[in-house]
């Protein structure tokens, strides 16, 4: 996981919580912290800042030959384009409980 994303995504959908989330993943002993080179830095600022966040976040996947899981189908998208995998489960998933709300 993305470190950036999840402080991303606790500052909107729970803000009350997102340092202290956040804070207990970087100390869970079986978290493996990655921190982006500046080669992946350097190809997202190229790929623009309107769409840096998420370039940091595939460029880094595609480092570590990693795949992505996002919900945001924009964004898988781009994925594919920059040669990253992106598992659909978890979006058959959020679709299956999206119906069920």
């Amino acid at each position: 996981m993305v470190i950036h994303e999840l402080v991303w995504f606790f500052k909107k959908a729970a803000p009350e919580e997102d340092v202290g989330v956040s804070g207990a993943l970087l100390e869970y002993e079986k978290a493996v912290i990655h921190c982006e080179d500046a080669a992946t830095l350097r190809g997202a600022v190229g790929a623009g800042l309107a769409n840096y966040n998420d370039a940091v976040v595939m460029l880094a996947a595609k480092k570590l030959g990693l795949p992505l899981v996002t919900f945001d189908a924009r964004m898988a998208k781009r994925a594919k384009a920059y040669g990253v995998s992106v598992l659909r489960r978890l979006t058959s998933v959020a679709k299956a409980r999206a119906k069920s709300l």
